[in-house]
C-alpha cells in the first residue's frame, strides 16, 4: 500500500528517482545524433566504455546526485521526455527509492 505522501506527485523537484532507477542514459541513436557536437562526442564516449551503461548500480549519467536532476534536461531522451511525472510507475519508484 503507498504511504500517503506518495498519492500524489505534483513536482519532479529534489526527486530523480526515475533517473537513479534507470541506471543508464535511455537514449537511441537517432537521439544522440540529433544533439549538439560537444554533447554529442561525450555520450558517445561514455557509451563507448565497456559496462558502464549497464552497470545497475550507477545512476542515469545524466543525473546530477547532488542537484538531484538531469544536467541535460533540455536534451533528455524520448523516454524521459515520455515518463509520466505521479503515474504509477513514477509512484512506485517513489516509494522503493524513498522519495516521498
Amino acid at each position: 500500500m503507498n504511504s500517503p505522501s506518495v498519492l500524489s506527485v505534483d513536482s519532479c523537484e529534489n526527486c530523480g528517482a526515475c533517473c537513479i532507477a534507470a541506471s543508464r542514459l535511455p537514449i537511441k541513436p537517432h537521439e544522440v545524433e540529433a544533439l549538439p557536437q560537444d554533447l554529442r562526442d561525450e555520450v558517445k564516449a561514455l557509451l563507448s566504455q565497456p559496462g558502464l551503461n549497464d552497470d545497475p548500480s550507477t545512476d542515469c549519467m545524466w543525473f546530477d546526485i547532488q542537484e538531484k536532476k538531469c544536467q541535460h534536461y533540455e536534451y533528455r531522451p524520448e523516454a524521459c521526455r515520455n515518463f509520466k511525472k505521479g503515474g504509477d510507475t513514477c509512484k512506485k519508484i517513489r516509494e522503493y527509492i524513498g522519495v516521498i
